[in-house]
Parts: structure tokens; sequence; C-alpha cells
């Protein structure tokens, strides 16, 4: 990593950080009515001793995470265009700008991340993407040591990684309870920012239980939003409270020049306590599946379903050859609880039949035409990722009264998806409430309520035959299985 040059600094978010404090201070001085330095409040000393302490003892514990890749191929670019395509305007800061053009089959320069220590006998905790794809990778101690590092364990689903080293007697940092933190909370962060070791920076907790980031997966960790100024090079440092315990893995920023704009994610400590030993023990993190397709129970589709004021999840496909189709769960299942915990929501509900693991019995609280049943599920594992299929276009054909035009499926398709049945989406109508409801060009009409479609023209006849609402179940064209309830004069 070259060592960074003066134009390259940003100084913008310190200066702020320095401007908020000597706010917070001068209007102590003012209101004391005292100008001179030997007269500063006595709680703005303190918070800069908190601050100072804070800062003195976790530096031991936090190292510097250098990534050396083999190949540009193989590299997780935290900054470059497979990350930024998913984030917009979210990056994960491992600093890496110099593998640009690399030439492929050239050794890439170093990247370099953060990451704390959390076990005296070698091991540490860093972001999956400072270390994925790493042909070599090591780590510089506060006192200078350098010692190579073997991956220990991963997470993508939550973007952790444990590393190990060869050493003994190492400052382990403690960790703290997230769950505690409140919007307003003073927080320090610590790391490597272009490389530049050991750069603390406070701040505030903006906001925490922020979800749908588009970075980790929602279902298994939410993050903590902080203020505390965070650049390329911290992915992987903590983020501490003011009793100096790690509250937080920092991983990305919302950024628009790559630089800090005061909006930070941290992955809270009590995620990271929970994959923590299973990293240890095994190297990776084995949850709980039912093998279904999820999505939340509006006000229209519980009516609909005949589930008002109920609070539940709702089950829009059964995967084959899961948990969840051995059990005889179906597409409409509203799902209340699970082992006894509320199941109010996709996230929810993920959350804690991931919790359960594989080979759990769990029994579901379902709601199912009406009547409520009790469903026993052995879980499976959850697999690594789901392939989704993209649609080819078909022929145009029916025209229905909400706006859609449909058409019959091709056979490679049906073949593909593993469909008996359906109508694929031609046309949608600008404006009309197929189009407000968000049906697109390429998804397929499974079901018209409790109807399975054979054919466009059975899907277009039931639609013209409903009164004034229906409801749909509809494979989207990026793979997702979903409810949608359409309501005439809803595009009106």
């Amino acid at each position: 990593m070259k060592n960074p040059q003066p134009h390259s600094l940003r100084s913008l978010p310190t200066l702020a950080a320095v401007a908020t404090l000597a706010t917070a201070a001068g209007f102590l001085l003012h209101s004391s009515g005292t100008a001179g330095p030997e007269h500063v409040g006595d709680s703005t000393r303190e918070l800069s001793r908190a601050f100072r302490d804070v800062a003195r003892d976790i530096s031991p514990s936090v190292v510097s995470v250098l990534a050396v890749h083999e190949t540009p191929d193989s590299a997780m670019r935290g900054r470059a265009l497979d990350s930024r395509e998913g984030l917009g305007e979210l990056w994960r800061f491992f600093d890496d700008d110099e593998r640009s053009g690399q030439p492929f089959g050239q050794p890439l320069p170093p990247g370099q991340g953060t990451g704390v220590i959390v076990d005296a006998d070698g091991i540490l905790a860093t972001n999956n993407h400072v270390v994925a794809g790493a042909h070599r990778i090591e780590v510089t101690l506060q006192d200078g040591r350098r010692l190579p590092a073997k991956v220990l364990g991963t997470d993508p689903e939550t973007d952790l990684a444990l590393l190990r080293v060869e050493a003994k007697g190492l400052p382990a940092a403690k960790l703290g309870d997230s769950t505690l933190l409140e919007p307003g909370d003073w927080v320090v962060a610590v790391g490597n920012p272009f490389g530049l070791d050991h750069t603390v920076t406070v701040g505030v907790v903006s906001a925490i239980g922020r979800s749908g980031l588009g970075i980790a997966n929602p279902s298994y960790t939410d993050f903590i939003q902080t203020d505390a100024a965070i650049n390329p090079g911290n992915s992987g440092g903590p983020l501490l409270n003011l009793d100096g315990e790690v509250i937080g893995i920092n991983t990305a920023i919302r950024s628009s020049n790559g630089g800090s704009d005061g909006i930070s994610f941290a992955i809270p400590s009590a995620t990271l306590k929970r994959v923590l030993p299973q990293l240890v023990a095994d190297g990776r993190v084995s949850r709980g599946w039912l093998g279904v397709t999820l999505q939340p129970l509006t006000d229209e589709l519980a009516r609909s379903f005949g589930a008002e004021g109920k609070r539940g999840t709702l089950i829009s496909q059964v995967l084959g050859n899961t948990p969840a189709s051995e059990a005889g769960l179906r597409a409409g299942d509203i799902v209340l609880s699970v082992g006894g915990k509320s199941a109010g929501s996709p996230r929810e509900l993920s959350a804690e039949i991931a919790a359960f693991g594989p080979d759990t019995r769990v029994e579901l609280e379902v709601l199912r035409e009406g009547e409520t049943v009790v469903v026993t599920v052995a879980l499976g594992e959850r697999p690594a990722s789901d392939a989704l299929v993209q649609r080819p276009m078909g022929r145009e054909s029916e025209r229905d009264g909400y706006g859609l035009r449909l058409t019959e499926l091709p056979e490679a398709l049906l073949r593909a998806e593993g469909l008996s049945g359906g109508a694929l989406v031609r046309e949608v109508e600008p404006g009309s409430p197929a189009d407000k409801a968000g049906l697109r060009p390429g998804d397929v009409l499974l079901s018209v309520g409790s109807h399975e479609l054979d054919s466009p023209e059975e899907g277009a006849r039931l639609l013209r035959e409903s009164d004034s609402s229906a409801r749909l179940l509809v494979r989207a064209h990026d793979g997702s299985t979903r409810w949608v309830f359409l309501a005439r004069g809803a595009g009106e």
C-alpha cells in the first residue's frame, strides 16, 4: 500500500467532528461566562478523557490486515464495480484503489483493512469482504510485529470472518452488548483509513436496526448507523462504546466519492457473538432452513386471506423437495409464530428459523384458509445461494381488465422452472392496477385466487370475471414468488 498523497486526504469529516466538539465546548464556556482554557468545563474534560481512554485501551487490540490476491479475477474489490453495482452509494471500504486496471494474471497490490483481536490465543475478527479470495494475509500488531494469518472461518451472510495468527497472550478486546445501544450514544471508531494506522474518530449512534441496505443478508443481521468518520481501510475495525467495549464491526459507508459522508454502518456485536462459536469450531455457520419464499402480510392481502388483524408472514412459494414441502406447508399459508415466537415479518421468521439450526424439529402456528393449524417441520440446512432463472419473452396474447396482457409459457421455461402451468405477462398497461401493484413483463402468473392456471386464456377469463379485486400468485422475473392484490380503480 503506497503512502497516501497529501491531496488524497479527506479532511472535511475530521474537521466536521472537531467543529462539533468545539461547538459543544464553546457552549459550555459561554454559559460559564469565561473564555480562557483554564476554565474549560468539567464535562468537556470528562468527555475528552473518555475518548482518550477508549482509544488508548483498544489500540493494542486493533490490527492492520493486508490481503494479497493472486490475480484480479480472484480479488474481492471492496470499492470496485462488483460491489458498487449492488450497493449504489453504499460502499464497503476495503482500501484497494491500486487494483484498478491490473493486467489479468499479474499479482495485485495488497488491499488493506482492519481487524480486532477477540481471543488472546490469536483469533481476530474482520469483514469477510476484506479477506475473501485472498492468496496471502498478513496482520500488523500495534507493537510492529508482522504475522502471517490464516482464515479460521467466514460467514458471507453477515460479512464476518475470523483470522488466526500463531501468537499467545495477545490483548483481546471485550465484546459489549450492542442491544443496549440507543440513538445519540457516543461511539468511537479505530482503524487504518488510507493506511493511517490506529486512526481514532468519534461520533454518535445515528440509528439502530438498519436493514435492507444491500449488504450482507438482512435476515441474519441488521446494522448500527453512525456519523463517526469512516473511510477506506476501516473495514473490519471496531466500533466502541465509552466503556471501551466493541459494540460493532465497521463494514460499509454511504458515499458519493469514496470518503466519509457521515453515514457509516457497523455489524452489531450481538451478531458477532452469535456466529463466533460456529466459526471457531467449524469454520462456517450452519442455519436452519424451511425452503419457502416469504413476503409481508399487507392489510390488503390479510383481508383477501381472511386474516384481518393478524400479524404474520405470508408464504408465497414452497420449493420442491424441501423441509417445507415435506411438512405439507402451502403457498398461501400465513405463519403466525415459530417455536412460540412471533413471526410478524419475513425477516423475523427467517431469523428465528436460522437460529434453530439444521435438523431441529420446530412447530409453526399457521393460518390456513381461516383455520389455525400447527405444522411440525424438520429443518434442513440453508443452501449457500439460490440460482435465479432469467425468463425469455413470449408472444402477445390475451387482455384482461387489470392492465395485463398474457401469453403462453414457452416449454423451455416450464421445464427450467419445474412449472406445470401458468401465464406469462407480456405487457403491463402504464398506470393500470397491475402497474401500480408492481407487475412487470416477464412475470409469470401462477394462480388467480385459489385457481391454478393452465393457460393465459384461463387467467384472462378469471380476471375479467372477478368483481372489484383479485389476488394473484406471481413468479417475478427475478425468480422470487409473491402474492399480489389488485383492485380495479387502483390505477385510476
